[in-house]
């Protein structure tokens, strides 16, 4: 029932706060029929649903939906703007720090990527140029290595959140982008020093980034985080790569002829639309509420006490 001290009050025209609570866990099917409200799931195994809403009518509204769906309810209440709740403080901050996360981790795939093909670009001027400046290739291998370290980023700023669905994936994909930044370091260290190339050098970086980004959109899949054709985007973009990188290192195909670069298309798609997708929508909150959910009440049943004990 809604509270005798939460009336709407007519004399101001604003939206008002208010939390719906629902008995069970909504899937995440049900997440985009209450889009413009937070979906979070509480330990107790009820869905709270926090958002501004217009007015009564709209409240009303919204309450129809839930009925004619045949979701139960359980309370409704308006919440003062200035009252603190708890439970609601405590998920209104994860939820901040997740999107947070998802803008900085589609800030640093574009640093990434820009950084790495302009890099690349003047690391190759150099070696082609019949009179090379030294100035564009210490450029060039500086742009590579802050390509390394904007990967690192991505890897340790989604390790929090990827861990929830598989630690070990996780930790393997940090692990991928630690040795790709490791192996960027370690070519423009030679390259700038000895002022000549290494021996596919390009090839050797994109064969881990081709398998870490198998893992990370593998892991992208199978929890929900981002819609799936998009994750799907990401794995065959992702094989693709891995598939043309072996077979260049092995001889049976160069990356760099006109078919080769076909190879990279995919891949270079789904790190220009993931972005922008972090950017509109960040993550799905639902998918990492409910694993959140799953963890906690997992973590209560071992260390819960046995009656019977």
């Amino acid at each position: 029932m809604i509270s005798d001290k939460q009336t709407f009050d007519e004399k101001h025209n604003q939206h008002q706060r208010y939390e719906i609570r629902l008995k069970g866990h909504l899937d995440d099917r049900w997440t985009e029929w209450f889009e413009g409200l937070t979906v979070s799931l509480e330990e107790d195994g009820n869905t709270l649903l926090t958002g501004l809403v217009v007015d009564q009518a709209a409240l009303h509204g919204l309450l129809k939906k839930i009925r004619d769906l045949g979701l139960p309810l359980v309370s409704v209440n308006r919440v003062q703007f200035n009252e603190t709740h708890p439970y609601r403080s405590k998920k209104e901050k994860k939820m901040n720090t997740h999107r947070k996360i998802a803008v900085l981790v589609g800030v640093l795939f574009l640093v990434a990527t820009i950084t790495y093909m302009t890099g690349s670009s003047l690391i190759r001027s150099f070696f082609v140029d019949k009179n090379p400046n030294k100035i564009s290739l210490v450029i060039g291998v500086l742009l590579e290595i802050a390509d390394g370290a904007a990967v690192v980023g991505i890897g340790v700023l989604m390790f929090p959140i990827l861990k929830m669905f598989n630690k070990r994936l996780a930790l393997g994909y940090v692990v991928f982008r630690i040795i790709e930044c490791a192996i960027i370091i370690a070519t423009g260290i030679y390259m700038s020093s000895l002022l000549k190339p290494m021996w596919k050098y390009e090839m050797i970086i994109f064969l881990f980034t081709g398998l870490g980004g198998l893992i990370f959109s593998y892991l992208l899949y199978q929890s929900n985080l981002i819609p799936r054709l998009l994750s799907v985007l990401g794995l065959i973009g992702y094989a693709l790569l891995s598939i043309g990188v072996l077979l260049d290192l092995l001889g049976y195909f160069s990356m760099n002829t006109n078919a080769g670069m076909l190879f990279y298309i995919p891949g270079g798609l789904f790190e220009l639309f993931l972005p922008v997708w972090l950017f509109i929508k960040g993550f799905n909150s639902s998918a990492i509420n409910s694993e959140a959910a799953k963890a906690n009440k997992l973590l209560k049943t071992i260390f819960s006490p046995n009656p019977e004990d």
